[in-house]
């Protein structure tokens, strides 16, 4: 029968050693093309002198209290990290396009069949700023920019808004952000600037220091640069892998570690990382990510780089997260640029005694490297909530780890290559307010084994629990029993119009029996599709696709236990209907 067949597959495959091997390539940033977009910024009210549309006055004046609470809540030992808050606009500038009706702070100007539209808030004494759009709905080929007055430029479009229609535009230092929209004339678009984030600099307290003052060294912390692959092998592969995540999460802005993880198939790379559930679980903060690479000095204890100087990638679609062994996994929007490594993985056991090596970025500083020796908690030093199962034990050897540490992997060597084992939830003990206190706490890290189940069909796809459909861009994977992924859906615009539609897993919200697909822009769907399993009513499965919008949209529905397929079309230049076909896949083998 079908369910036991299955059952007993899983957990076969589960039962078995996993591992991947570390990949490092060499890759350059993935640039979406957009129809005559101007490779830099217009900078119409930068270059005009415009005033801003908004002046906020320092934050340890204007807003003191929310600086306050920021070094109360890292000084508590919560996570994830703070530093830095969103400050409302006193009043919301509304996108228009009408150059006739431009309003103060703000320039419009048509320049052939494109509209440019810029503005520009000043936040006195700030260190680094993001802007926050609301309620954004842009044609796909939007392309923005946000940009300061040293030429820090980065370019983003409609794809970093959030399924709330939020959208946090990259970071930018200084005290003046400068915005730049290029849209198509008379597009119909819309949002408000109503809030800006401000973000800090974190001193060895977790407070956030307002003024110039350079963050000090702490003096368990061990600087990266200081350390190669001779001192500990894999190491240079590691610093690779890393990278510093900064996030908008429920008005706060937060810094973890997060690091880029390989999955099984070699024959291409894709952009997953892997952080802790507690830093962020939501699409919404996915969105608002900013992935900095190569965050280290130049030199044993140089100089800190400036983390406007830095590659990053901004955006993420998260994939899964469970709070049980706090993991998350994004894929971010395009590959980093530069060398990049992918982690190796293993399901293995850790044994009790092993060297396990992490870099982390502890208070949202560059890299730092730490070792820990893996061990079996006694039951008084086990953390409620924190079961060892779940969750691995180890005691600091060498380094610290601090917030902003959090999400930071634990690796160890099985031979000469370096496997990825764990993400960091935090410390457990009598002193955590320390992280340099290897006495009296104990490092704690989600497994991978635990994690694993939750993402074979990402990371591991020639032999997760379900066979057939390997997930990807255009390909939805959708369960029979949990975790199979027995049925391969994708869709596609038909009538000479080759168009692969971009797949939308909804697992991470628990979603696993269906989907959806867009073609213009994630946020705007075309199409709903589920498959339910019919065998106790009719001895059918079935698989309704439900589409949105008129597109003909010929999709696939493919059983790959037995190859059968389902084909559901719709005719050209009509309005799509929703379909419920009861008697696709017959039988219940």
């Amino acid at each position: 029968m079908r369910a036991s067949t299955l059952i007993l597959l899983s957990f076969a495959l589960l039962a078995m050693p996993v591992a991947a091997e570390v990949i490092t390539v060499e890759t350059e940033t993935i640039v979406q093309p957009a129809p005559r977009t101007l490779e830099a910024p217009p900078r119409l009210t930068q270059t005009r002198g415009t005033q801003p549309v908004a002046t906020l006055m320092r934050a340890d004046y204007a807003a003191w209290e929310q600086v306050e609470a920021i070094g109360a809540w890292n000084r508590a030992g919560n996570t994830p990290i703070h530093d830095g808050f969103s400050r409302p606009l006193a009043v919301p500038t509304t996108l228009n396009l009408d150059p006739a009706e431009a309003s103060r702070g703000v320039l419009i100007e048509r320049q052939g069949d494109a509209t440019l539209w810029s503005t520009h808030v000043f936040v006195e004494n700030a260190h680094r700023l993001r802007l926050r759009l609301n309620a954004v709905e842009l044609p796909a080929n939007t392309v923005m920019w946000v940009y300061n007055d040293k030429d820090e430029v980065v370019r983003f479009g409609p794809e970093l808004r959030s399924p709330d229609g939020e959208l946090w535009t990259p970071s930018i230092g200084g005290e003046r952000i400068y915005l730049d929209v290029q849209l198509p004339n008379d597009a119909a678009a819309y949002f408000e600037l109503d809030a800006v984030a401000q973000m800090f600099r974190l001193d060895r307290n977790g407070d956030a220091i307002v003024g110039p003052t350079v963050a000090q060294r702490m003096e368990c912390l061990e600087d990266a640069a200081c350390y190669t692959g001779s001192d500990y092998t894999g190491l240079t592969t590691l610093k690779q892998a890393v990278s510093h995540v900064r996030f908008m999460n429920g008005g706060m802005s937060g810094t973890c570690t997060g690091q880029l993880i390989a999955d099984t198939d070699t024959s291409t790379v894709i952009p997953y990382l892997t952080t802790a559930n507690h830093c962020f679980a939501t699409q919404s903060a996915a969105s608002s990510v900013e992935a900095y690479f190569d965050d280290i000095a130049p030199s044993c204890m140089g100089t800190w780089p400036s983390i406007s100087s830095l590659p990053r990638v901004n955006g993420a679609t998260l994939l899964a997260s469970t709070s049980s062994n706090d993991s998350t996994l994004i894929r971010l929007s395009a590959n980093p640029p530069g060398t990049r490594s992918y982690l190796g993985w293993t399901t293995n056991n850790i044994p009790s005694g092993t060297q396990l090596l992490r870099v982390s970025h502890p208070l949202g500083y560059p890299q730092h490297v730490s070792t820990t020796q893996a061990i079996t908690p006694a039951s008084n030093q086990i953390c409620g909530g924190v079961g060892v199962n779940e969750f691995a034990y180890s005691r600091l050897t060498f380094g610290g780890t601090f917030g902003g540490s959090s999400g930071s992997a634990i690796t160890m060597l099985n031979g000469s290559n370096l496997y990825m084992v764990g993400q960091q939830l935090g410390a457990c003990g009598t002193n955590t307010a320390d992280g340099c206190d290897g006495v009296n706490n104990n490092e704690v890290d989600g497994r991978f084994s635990d994690f694993y189940p939750t993402v074979s069909s990402f990371l591991d796809p020639d032999t997760n629990s379900g066979g057939g459909c390997t997930p990807s861009d255009t390909v939805l994977c959708i369960d029979d029993e949990a975790g199979d992924q027995r049925f391969k859906a994708t869709l596609f615009v038909g009538n000479g119009i080759d168009i692969d539609a971009q797949a939308v897993p909804l697992s991470s919200l628990g979603i696993t029996r269906g989907g959806m697909f867009w073609f213009f822009e994630l946020a705007n769907p075309e199409l709903l599709v589920k498959v339910l399993n019919g065998c106790g009513i009719n001895g059918n499965s079935r698989g309704p696709p439900a589409p949105t919008t008129p597109p003909p949209p010929p999709s696939t529905i493919e059983d790959t236990q037995d190859s059968a397929t389902e084909i559901y079309t719709n005719p050209a230049n009509s309005l799509a209907n929703t379909v419920s076909d009861l008697t696709a896949f017959s039988g219940c083998n």
